[in-house]
């Protein structure tokens, strides 16, 4: 595609070649869309205008598109009429500068003078038959000329009727939108946007405004520099289907598939909010985390799907247990989480743990015919002081307590476990004595190109040779650590990788390397200080060098403003690990500097089964491929799930089928195509359809 400037170049002119029409021009020059404007001629309708957009992506100078027939940069184009009825919604392909086709759907409309405009919406997001829908789409669109009052000059016919059917005439659309904001205030947003661009303090805004009959309107304001009385002109584009599809998305990030709950990110959300909006400072919060005991027995006897069933049944069983006011949520595999608010003492928490074992008790019972129990674990907070996290903790090792006590038992977190914490402080005084001395190392897992099979990229994986003389993984000693010890062993890991890559490169072995890293160690305002002395001092590749961090990083403001773009600078790669696990930060992908990301392995999980997740996962990467990020699978450990993988174009794998985690030394050979790729490629029937 061409750049920035190259589009400058190729658009040079384009108030020449379309005398007469600056209010059109000036409307959709800021249109993201490829947009043309048409006039009927000769031959058919004939490009009087073309945007920055459509220049950028078809490579053609303003003068090889205006005066020419639309089939010069869109196939299957020679039969369409300038009616904008018989048009609208015509599929079409648009080639670009490259020679490559890219499906669009042409959303028409009438102007003045004979004109029609025609946006090219992308439609490699049309999800339709994957239950999602259009994620992005323009049914109607309008547009304004202001003055530098804010008073409307003209606009397309009926274009205030885009806010509701029964709409008066708008005179002053500056004094419309504060009226207006009165009863919502997302109208003084759109004030606010409207009279910064009047004063010239910003040249564009844009803001998404509801409509009084359940729709979504882009309002989008573009200022003008010229000396005539059009001071901004705005835009009215109609997303309701773009903002359906991302709260139905959203919401599907939120809620956990198989039991309809919420799920991990949400529950903590709720819990946060819980401890910090409790009204009433006498009152407390308890939460209830709950095991259930001998669910792996379960799982062998009766297969998946009957377990699958039976988490379905305990979730409906706990909504019915507790109170209508508490929360439940999915916390994983066979745990769930209650919250219960404004309990003035912790016993009160104990009736709602004894009616949940005894429920459950009885859907094994009636249902099932298996005998189903529950270890409860209780902690409590009345002032805040403990964090959501910490609260979580404690009720998952008094959760612990109770199951060693065999199961069926409620136990509440006590003095006890402070001492078995005080123990736990003593294993991480352990842990920093193994750092000093060492006992770190790292094991690497491929992440592979699901065509050809060849390794792309290691994950690095930190392990403790324990001096007992286990090999312990990261989820059994890191969970110990406190944040300083976490940041220790991320600085050892980023060193001891970039170590290991120059060590490949200088074998001839071309590998790329990922790193985990805190969002704790990312937030550190020495981080990119220590990330260039690793780089220079190992001699590794910047390009080469992958830092995976998680969603929560996202979320933190000098992560995501400061330490992303510095980072992006140096030509370091970002990868957001686990994403769809919790609530994805689906709006700020475009935009936070992320270049892949890793799709959790609890989406690729049930990716084979005929009521998975097959849809959502498509619709991850191919949103993901029209912004332009790389998308790799985590936690592929069936060839049934490769076989989908495949057929959905997946370009990258990770998993135990393709490979385990291994020391250095083991590694495969790095240029040899990995087994189950191999063995994809050599039975191309298993991936029919594709």
């Amino acid at each position: 595609m061409p750049s920035e400037r190259e589009v400058d170049a190729l658009t040079s002119g384009a108030d020449r070649l379309a005398p007469g029409l600056p209010m059109a021009v000036a409307a959709l020059r800021a249109d993201p869309d490829p947009v043309a404007l048409l006039r009927r001629g000769d031959g058919g309708p004939k490009v009087t205008y073309a945007n920055p957009a459509l220049v950028a992506r078809t490579g053609l100078a303003i003068d090889r598109l205006v005066g020419r027939v639309p089939s010069v940069f869109l196939s299957e184009a020679g039969d369409l009429d300038n009616d904008p009825d018989a048009v609208n919604g015509t599929v079409v392909d648009l080639r670009d500068a490259d020679g490559r086709r890219h499906r669009c759907r042409i959303s028409a409309w009438a102007l003045d003078d004979g004109l029609v405009a025609w946006r090219l919406v992308p439609s490699e997001l049309d999800l339709t038959d994957s239950h999602l829908g259009p994620v992005v789409g323009a049914l109607v669109s309008h547009a304004v000329a202001v003055d530098r009052h804010g008073a409307v000059l003209t606009g397309t016919p009926d274009w205030s009727s885009a806010f509701s059917e029964r709409a008066e005439p708008i005179g002053d659309l500056l004094l419309w939108l504060e009226e207006r904001g009165a009863h919502d205030p997302r109208y003084i947003d759109a004030h606010h946007a409207l009279r910064d661009v009047l004063h010239r303090h910003s040249p564009a805004r844009s803001v998404d405004l509801p409509t009084t009959d359940d729709r979504w309107l882009s309002f989008t304001i573009t200022g003008l520099d010229g000396e005539d009385s059009v001071a901004a002109m705005v835009s009215i584009i109609d997303v309701t289907d773009r903002k359906r599809r991302e709260s139905d998305l959203a919401e599907r990030m939120l809620t956990d598939s198989l039991t309809s709950l919420p799920n991990r990110s949400l529950t903590l959300d709720r819990l946060h909010h819980a401890l910090t909006h409790n009204p009433r400072a006498h009152e407390g919060v308890a939460v209830l985390f709950v095991d259930l005991d001998g669910f792996g027995d379960v799982n062998d006897r009766l297969g998946h799907l009957a377990a699958d069933e039976l988490l379905a049944d305990v979730a409906r069983t706990l909504r019915h247990a507790v109170r209508p006011s508490d929360t439940v949520g999915r916390w994983g595999g066979d745990e769930f989480v209650v919250i219960a608010e404004r309990l003035h003492h912790i016993d009160e928490s104990i009736p709602i743990a004894n009616r949940i074992i005894r429920h459950l008790q009885q859907l094994g019972t009636v249902r099932h015919s298996v005998q189903i129990g529950a270890s409860i674990g209780i902690s409590y907070s009345t002032d805040g002081s403990s964090g959501a996290r910490e609260l979580l903790q404690d009720a998952d090792a008094a959760m612990y307590a109770a199951k060693g006590r065999g199961g069926s038992q409620v136990e509440v977190f006590t003095a006890e476990d402070r001492e078995r914490e005080r123990r736990r402080l003593g294993a991480a005084q352990e842990l920093r004595r193994g750092i000093l001395a060492d006992q770190l190392t790292l094991e690497f897992q491929p992440q592979t190109d699901l065509l050809t099979g060849r390794i792309l990229s290691m994950e690095a994986l930190v392990r403790w040779q324990h001096p007992d003389g286990h090999l312990l993984p990261p989820s059994e000693f890191l969970g110990i650590a406190q944040d300083d010890l976490v940041s220790l062993v991320d600085r050892w890991v980023l060193r001891a990788a970039c170590e290991q890559l120059v060590a490949w490169s200088e074998t001839g072995h071309r590998v790329l390397m990922s790193v985990n890293v805190s969002t704790r160690e990312l937030a550190d305002i020495g981080f990119v200080d220590r990330l260039d002395e690793i780089l220079v001092s190992t001699g590794a590749e910047p390009r080469a060098l992958t830092l995976e961090i998680t969603e929560e990083a996202l979320l933190d403001r000098d992560v995501a403003l400061e330490r992303l773009p510095e980072i992006a600078r140096r030509g370091v790669r970002v990868a957001l690990d686990d994403f769809g696990a919790g609530y994805g930060p689906l709006s700020s992908l475009g935009t936070a500097n992320i270049d892949i990301v890793k799709l959790d392995p609890s989406l690729i999980e049930a990716i084979d089964e005929p009521t998975g997740s097959y849809a959502v996962v498509r619709g991850l990467i191919r949103m993901a491929a029209e912004l332009g990020i790389e998308v790799v699978a985590e936690g592929v450990e069936r060839q049934s799930q490769l076989v989908e993988l495949r057929r959905i174009s997946c370009p990258m794998v990770q998993g135990h089928l393709l490979g385990r985690p291994t020391p250095p030394e083991a590694v495969p050979a790095l240029e040899a195509p990995l087994d189950a790729v191999v063995e994809l490629n050599e039975n191309p029937s298993a991936v029919a359809g594709w």
